[in-house]
């Protein structure tokens, strides 16, 4: 059991929920790298882009670190798709779940832009409603701005529930993969409230 604990980069507690420190060198260098980028981003790029410049910054990172983590730490369940599941039912799977994976990092990639204000106003890309597009740039900032961040959160989310269903929804349920890109369509559809709202 030792050996086959040895080649995950981080140990999941063996109380409570989640991932303990790194346990070997490749996750102390992970550690570190995050570490110093944080600290380099919220020196630089988070003082240039607003207040909420070091949320973004900071979010983006730890999602980063999170990837990484959920990767190559020590699955936190047992991974029930190896066990007793036919090949087409474990490609079915996959497939939804990479296209949930894929749709919410797109969704994430497109909203960091926003969240960030890089986008002048324009008519292809961006929060484009009449209030937006007829009114100040600097409204025109500040809603894609909480667009931005409604979208971020709405892909991370997605993400972890894409994660969730596949690894602890029964095998049996033969709604599990279409419920990953149902939930990930209707969180991304909910991200839109909050600019709407944006006065």
């Amino acid at each position: 059991m030792s050996n086959v604990r040895q080649r995950w980069w981080f140990r999941r507690k063996e109380v409570g929920f989640g991932w303990g420190l790194p346990t070997c060198w490749q996750g102390w260098v992970t550690l570190a790298v995050y570490t110093v980028c944080l600290g380099l981003g919220f020196s630089s790029v988070g003082t240039r882009f607003g207040p909420h410049g070091h949320l973004v910054v900071g979010g983006v990172l730890t999602i980063a670190l999170l990837a990484v983590v959920a990767l190559k730490g020590e699955p936190l369940r047992v991974d029930r798709e190896s066990v007793g599941e036919s090949a087409d039912s474990v490609r079915r799977l996959d497939s939804y779940r990479s296209s949930a994976y894929l749709i919410g990092t797109i969704f994430i990639a497109l909203s960091i832009p926003l969240a960030l204000r890089l986008v002048p106003k324009n008519g292809s890309y961006g929060f484009r409603i009449p209030s937006t597009l007829t009114g100040t740039a600097a409204h025109w900032y500040h809603v894609n701005e909480v667009a931005g961040i409604s979208g971020i959160v709405a892909g991370l989310v997605s993400i972890g529930v894409t994660r969730m269903i596949a690894r602890w929804v029964s095998r049996s349920n033969g709604w599990r993969g279409p419920t990953m890109l149902l939930l990930t369509v209707a969180l991304i559809l909910v991200a839109s409230l909050p600019p709407l709202l944006a006065k």
